[in-house]
């Protein structure tokens, strides 16, 4: 498993990597880690670190180094079978060098929409954005299985031109633990009134998981239905402009923001919900959604890749189209509000039997059947992997130093532009 995030960064790269790695080794199989070396001295069997660049354009992320050499004494003894990449980029051309050096099966989880994510590292434009699509396009072409999240995601990569087999594989939720939780511990540890509808969120509290569009919602929502407060666990660059949006208005005491929250604590968070509030647009798979679901929390939520797998309108919650604005949303949260409890029992029955199709135990057993499958197949040759893997790599700088220029050359121009005007 090589990925450019793991722990003590956690997000959602970093839970699907552990939640396999966990059912794998349950039954039998072993794993080694490869990832960025951490700030802190964070310890962890089957994990070897290696060099990174540290918050690398204060993405808040050690991003890896594509440099092999000081893998190969671990690769060697561990002797691995197969090569699972978990990024396109930096560590995912180290990935791509030990498959071609061992001759190893190349497994790649196109885990993002990168390009939606661009803004992290301070690049915003069409041209960057079809450079990162081109980028990851050429990458999955030249692996030997690709696994996607969800069938939306699925369906983006092959109308994008990738040729490598996709297999959809969502990554797996511990139902049976998701199941057992005590909402109204946490609501009292949070402040939380017994009788309060709650409206819950979990995640992190970033740009573009859109949460500035549900804070707007749920604080119309709020100020509709007097017995309503908002919950919203996790933490995140975003977090003091999420809690600016209700200073000084006359629900703000009526959003709590309980911080990260983790184990069963984080267990608890859902149990305390009534409805699940989700607006990010870039989540290529209903990860946070399933945990909900198997706490028994119908979902609220937008049309999203990943999002549209999991949600079903007027079963187990409701779905609106991309584009709704605030009131809408806040409307179909009204609208699960106003339902009878006989409704309401439906929906969390519809949720929790969801859940149940994105169970821990399946989706590992899943992804072992690919990796069987993948091994009974001729793969690549390794030498023309490698030489294609540099033509990319190549090709790919070339158009990268000419959109710098032009950058570069715009910034000047505006520069000019600036000064001429000051006068």
């Amino acid at each position: 498993m090589m990925t450019n995030t793991y722990a003590p960064y956690f997000g959602g790269v970093d839970k699907s990597i552990r939640t396999f790695t966990q059912c794998f080794r349950e039954k039998g199989h072993q794993v080694l880690i490869v990832a960025p070396k951490a700030d802190q001295d964070y310890k962890e069997e089957g994990v070897v670190r290696v060099s990174a660049i540290k918050n690398f354009n204060d993405i808040g992320f050690p991003a890896t180094l594509p440099l092999p050499g000081s893998l190969h004494k671990h690769i060697e003894k561990f002797q691995p079978e197969i090569v699972h990449s978990h990024f396109p980029f930096l560590i995912g051309s180290t990935a791509m060098r030990i498959a071609a050096r061992y001759d190893l099966p190349l497994v790649f989880t196109y885990h993002t929409m990168y390009e939606r994510y661009i803004h992290n590292v301070n690049l915003t434009s069409d041209r960057v954005r079809q450079f990162v699509i081109t980028f990851t396009k050429g990458y999955a072409n030249l692996c030997d299985q690709v696994i996607a999240p969800s069938n939306s995601v699925a369906d983006v990569l092959r109308k994008r031109g990738v040729k490598t087999p996709i297999t959809v594989i969502p990554t797996g939720v511990d139902t049976d633990k998701y199941a057992q939780g005590d909402g109204a511990r946490f609501r009292q540890q949070v402040g939380l009134d017994p009788d309060d509808f709650v409206v819950g969120h979990v995640g992190r509290l970033a740009e573009e998981k859109n949460l500035k569009f549900l804070c707007q919602s749920a604080k119309k929502f709020l100020q509709a239905k007097p017995d309503a407060k908002l919950l919203i666990v996790g933490d995140g660059p975003s977090r003091k402009n999420l809690e600016s949006l209700f200073d000084g208005t006359d629900v703000a005491d009526r959003a709590v923001f309980a911080g990260m929250k983790s184990d069963q604590d984080l267990i608890d968070s859902y149990h305390a919900a009534d409805v699940f509030a989700f607006s990010s647009l870039t989540e290529t798979q209903g990860m946070v959604l399933a945990e909900a679901m198997a706490a028994g929390c119908p979902v609220v939520a937008l049309k999203a890749p990943g999002v549209n797998d999991v949600l079903e309108h007027g079963s187990n919650g409701y779905l609106l189209e991309e584009d709704s604005d605030c009131d809408r949303f806040a409307r179909m949260l009204s609208k699960y509000h106003d339902l009878s409890e006989d409704e309401k029992g439906s929906m969390r029955s519809a949720a929790r039997q969801t859940a149940e199709d994105y169970s821990m135990n399946n989706c590992s057993d899943k992804m072992l059947a690919e990796y069987e499958s993948v091994l009974s197949h001729k793969r690549r040759d390794p030498e023309k992997r490698e030489r294609n893997w540099t033509l990319l790599l190549e090709s790919l700088k070339a158009e990268w130093d000419l959109f710098l220029k032009y950058a570069n050359a715009a910034g000047e121009m505006f520069s000019s532009h600036a000064t001429v005007e000051e006068r």
